[in-house]
C-alpha cells in the first residue's frame, strides 16, 4: 500500500516484518466467517421479491423502463440478474455478490489502518462487517453504494489522487452509484468534490490568490445549496446537530481556506464529469437501441414523485431511537439492554463525532482537515440515512461511519487505539450477537434494546427462495403458495398488492402490470391500472392489509378488485381473492380463525 498517505508511523510492538501479511490473513478469515455464517438467513420479503422478481423479467427479455417501471436506474437489477444466470434463480443467489463486496469492503478498512495499528485494523475490518450487511441481508442497492463510496474513498487516501486517470475514476465510480442509488451516489459526489477542490498546501502557486478561486468557492457554495435543500425539511433538534451541521461545517471549513485555482477546479470539474457520463453511456445504448429513453425519464419521475409521497417516508425519527432506549435502559438496566442501547447510541452519535474531529482539524488546517478522506466520505454520506429515519435505514451507513472513527482514532495515541479497539469490540459483538438477521416484524424498538438473540424456531424455505426464515413467515408464504398453484397455472397472471411482489417469483407467475410496487405503481394513474387489468385479467388477487405502501389509490384499486374478486381465503395478515367459479379443489371459502399462522 505504498501509494497510500500514512500520516503516522506504525505503532510499536512484537508485529515482525511478516506481520501485515499475517495480519491481513487474519482479518481477511475472520470477516468470511462472520459474513458466510448467516449469510442464507433472514429475509424481509417484500424487498428480496422486489429484486427477484425484475431481475427475473429482465432475463426473460423484458427492458427496464419500458417493460419495467422502478425507481432505480437499473445497476442494481442488473448485478442480481448476473447472479441468477450463475447462481440458479432463487433468492439466495442474489446473496453471493452481497458478501463479496461487504468482504471486500472490510478489507479496505483494514488496508487504510493497518500501516497505523494492526490490532486497531483486524476490530475494525470486523466491526465494519458486524453492523453492516448481517442487520439487513437482501440485495439492497444500499449496499452496492456503500461498497463504492469505500473504493472513492480509498482512492482519495492515496497521493496522486489528483492525477488524470484518478480523477477520471473517480468520476466514474459517483456515476456507477448513481446507477445503484442516486440520493446516496449525491452525497458521495459532495464528499469527493470537497476533498479535491481543497488545496492541500496553502503555498502551493495555483492560478491566483483568493480572487482566482471564485469557480471552487462556487462549487462549493452550490454543494452546501444542495445539502440545504434536502436536510431542511427533514431537520428536527436531533438530525440538524448530528447529521446535518457536520457536513455545514466541513464546507465552511473548505469555503474559508485555500482551494484550487480556477484552471485546476475546471480541470477536475471536467475530468470527473467525463468520468461519470462515462458510467451513463452503457445505459443510454441500451436505452436507445430499445426505445425507452422516453420512458426512463418518465417513470423514473413518476415514480420519485410517488415514493415521497408516501407518509410513512416523514413519521419515524431518529430521536424516538434515543429516547426509547435512554428510557429502556432505566426502566430495566441489565448487561444485554446496555450493551443494545450503547450500540445504537453510538451509531447515532458517530456523525457528530467524526464532524467534531474534523472541525477541529479543519478550523487551523484544510490539509489537516481532510488528510483522513474516508471520514469525509463517512460525514456525507451519512446524510443519506435522513430518507427514511428507521434503524435499518442507519445499518445501510453504519459501516463507513464506524471505518471513518476508526481511522481518525488510529492516528492517535496507544491509549486512543485500546479504548477505540475495546468500543469496536463491543459494537462487533453486540450487532452481530443481538441485532443481526431479526425478523423484520420483531424490529420494534422494544425488541432491538431487548436481550433477545437469534431467532432460534426457523426452517429453511425451499424451492425458489432457498432462505433460512421466521417458521411462522415460512408457514404463511407455503400455505398462499399452496393456494396460487390450486387456483392459477403456470402462465397466469396474479396480482400481488401492494407491495409483496415475492409471490409472482416463488409461485412463478406472471405479473400483468409492468411495476412490482402497486403502492407507487398507481400513483395518480388509476384509470390506466384498472384498464390494464381489464385487458389481462389475473387469475388471484393477494392483498397484504395493513402495509405502508396501502394509499387512496390503492383503496380504489382494492374496490374494483372486490366487485369482480370474491374472497377466497386469509391466511394471516394476506386476504386472496379468485374471480367466478368455485376455486379449484377447495371447499366454500371461509375466513381463518386465527390471525397469523
Amino acid at each position: 500500500m505504498n501509494a497510500i498517505e500514512e500520516n503516522v508511523p506504525s505503532s510499536p510492538g512484537r508485529w515482525s516484518a511478516s506481520s501485515p501479511a499475517v495480519a491481513f490473513l487474519i482479518a481477511l478469515s475472520c470477516n468470511a466467517i462472520l459474513l458466510f455464517a448467516i449469510f442464507d438467513h433472514f429475509w424481509w420479503a417484500p424487498d428480496d421479491g422486489y429484486y427477484a422478481h425484475i431481475a427475473r423479467r429482465l432475463l426473460n427479455g423484458e427492458v427496464l423502463f419500458r417493460d419495467i417501471e422502478d425507481f432505480h436506474l437499473g445497476l442494481v437489477h442488473l448485478v442480481n440478474a448476473l447472479s441468477m444466470l450463475l447462481f440458479g434463480e432463487t433468492l439466495l443467489s442474489m446473496r453471493y455478490p452481497l458478501v463479496v463486496v461487504a468482504l471486500a469492503q472490510s478489507m479496505i478498512v483494514h488496508a487504510l489502518i493497518a500501516g497505523r495499528s494492526l490490532p486497531l485494523a483486524i476490530v475494525a475490518s470486523l466491526a465494519v462487517s458486524a453492523v453492516g450487511l448481517p442487520q439487513f441481508q437482501n440485495p439492497s442497492a444500499n449496499w452496492y453504494v456503500l461498497f463504492i463510496a469505500f473504493v472513492a474513498a480509498l482512492l482519495l487516501q492515496t497521493r496522486n489522487h489528483r492525477k488524470t486517470s484518478v480523477l477520471f475514476t473517480l468520476g466514474l465510480l459517483v456515476g456507477i452509484a448513481f446507477l445503484f442509488r442516486h440520493l446516496t451516489a449525491a452525497f458521495l459526489g459532495m464528499a469527493v468534490l470537497v476533498t479535491l477542490l481543497a488545496r492541500a498546501d496553502p503555498h502551493a502557486s495555483e492560478d491566483g490568490a483568493t480572487g482566482g478561486q471564485w469557480l471552487a468557492r462556487s462549487t462549493i457554495l452550490a454543494l452546501a445549496g444542495i445539502l440545504l435543500a434536502y436536510g431542511l425539511p427533514r431537520l428536527d433538534p436531533f438530525t440538524g446537530p448530528a447529521f446535518l451541521a457536520g457536513p455545514m461545517a466541513v464546507l465552511i471549513c473548505v469555503f474559508r481556506g485555500p482551494l484550487t485555482g480556477n484552471r485546476a477546479t475546471a480541470r477536475i470539474l471536467i475530468v470527473t464529469s467525463a468520468g461519470l457520463a462515462t458510467a451513463f453511456l452503457p445505459l443510454l445504448v441500451y436505452l436507445a437501441m430499445n426505445a425507452a429513453l422516453d420512458d426512463c425519464f418518465r417513470v423514473l419521475l413518476g415514480m420519485s414523485r410517488a415514493l415521497l409521497a408516501m407518509p410513512f417516508l416523514d413519521n419515524p425519527r431518529y430521536y424516538h431511537v434515543v429516547l426509547y432506549g435512554l428510557i429502556q435502559f432505566l426502566r430495566s438496566p441489565s448487561l444485554p439492554v446496555f450493551l443494545n442501547a450503547g450500540y445504537w447510541l453510538s451509531l447515532l452519535l458517530l456523525p457528530g463525532i467524526i464532524a467534531f474531529a474534523l472541525v477541529r482539524r479543519g478550523w487551523r488546517s484544510t490539509a489537516a482537515m481532510l488528510a483522513t478522506p474516508i471520514a469525509t466520505v463517512a460525514l456525507f454520506v451519512g446524510v443519506a440515512a435522513l430518507h427514511y429515519q428507521i434503524p435499518i435505514y442507519l445499518s445501510f451507513v453504519a459501516p463507513l461511519l464506524v471505518a471513518g472513527t476508526a481511522m481518525l482514532a488510529s492516528g492517535r495515541s496507544v491509549i486512543a487505539h485500546s479504548i477505540t479497539g475495546s468500543w469496536l469490540v463491543l459494537l462487533a459483538f453486540t450487532g452481530f450477537h443481538w441485532q443481526s438477521s431479526l425478523p423484520i416484524p420483531s424490529r420494534a424498538l422494544s425488541v432491538l434494546f431487548s436481550a433477545s438473540e437469534w431467532p432460534t424456531d426457523e426452517v429453511r424455505l425451499d424451492g425458489r427462495a432457498r432462505i433460512v426464515i421466521d417458521r411462522k413467515e415460512a408457514e404463511t408464504h407455503t400455505r398462499l403458495l399452496d393456494l396460487i398453484g390450486r387456483n392459477s397455472a403456470p402462465g397466469d397472471a396474479i396480482l400481488s398488492m401492494p407491495a409483496i411482489p415475492e409471490f409472482y417469483f416463488l409461485a412463478d407467475r406472471r405479473n400483468p402490470l409492468p411495476f412490482a410496487n402497486v403502492g407507487l405503481g398507481t400513483f395518480r394513474r388509476l384509470a390506466e391500472v384498472t384498464q390494464r387489468l381489464e385487458s389481462d385479467p389475473p387469475a388471484l388477487v393477494i392483498n397484504r392489509r395493513v402495509d405502508k405502501y396501502h394509499n387512496s389509490d390503492t383503496a380504489l384499486l382494492l374496490e374494483w378488485i372486490r366487485a369482480r374478486y370474491r374472497l377466497l381465503q386469509s391466511v394471516g395478515e394476506f386476504d386472496v381473492y379468485v374471480a367466478g367459479g368455485a376455486p379449484v379443489g377447495r371447499a366454500p371459502p371461509e375466513r381463518d380463525k386465527a390471525d397469523g399462522l
